[in-house]
């Protein structure tokens, strides 16, 4: 005889597991609503990087792309702009976490990405044109 997997814990635990199961699946499904716009403004951000790296690359195959996106993407200012939209709005949880880790003594992720070399150099590079660094 074949249970559902509902059926299987209330039989194997009662009737506090079924109740315990169901409030379980609530909260993941409100965790996954909940996630879903920053999840996918990040990922068009991200998309939008990659694009811009891309033609970056075709650019050096010889395959020139041209068009009033492409060059707004890859202008120094928009994309400083950009990366610090993301950092201070869509990613605001992910700078306060890194630097309240970083405060109790022991960094994570977050407090690499938040005080990431990567972004410092490219805001140096940002306001000091005359160092001609390519970030």
């Amino acid at each position: 005889m074949w249970f559902s997997v509902e059926e299987e814990v209330i039989w194997v635990r009662g009737i506090d597991a079924k109740v315990k199961w169901k409030e379980t699946v609530k909260k993941k499904v409100t965790l996954l609503v909940k996630s879903r716009n920053p999840v996918a403004s990040t990922w068009t951000l991200v998309a939008l990087c990659c694009g811009t790296h891309a033609t970056h690359i075709l650019y050096s195959l010889g395959i020139h792309i041209h068009g009033s996106m492409l060059d707004i993407l890859h202008n120094s200012y928009d994309k400083a702009g950009l990366a610090v939209g993301a950092l201070l709005g869509l990613r605001r949880e992910l700078l306060f976490d890194g630097l309240l880790a970083f405060t109790k003594g022991s960094p994570n992720m977050n407090s690499l990405v938040g005080f990431g070399a990567a972004f410092a150099i490219s805001s140096v590079s940002l306001l000091n044109p005359e160092l001609q660094w390519e970030a």
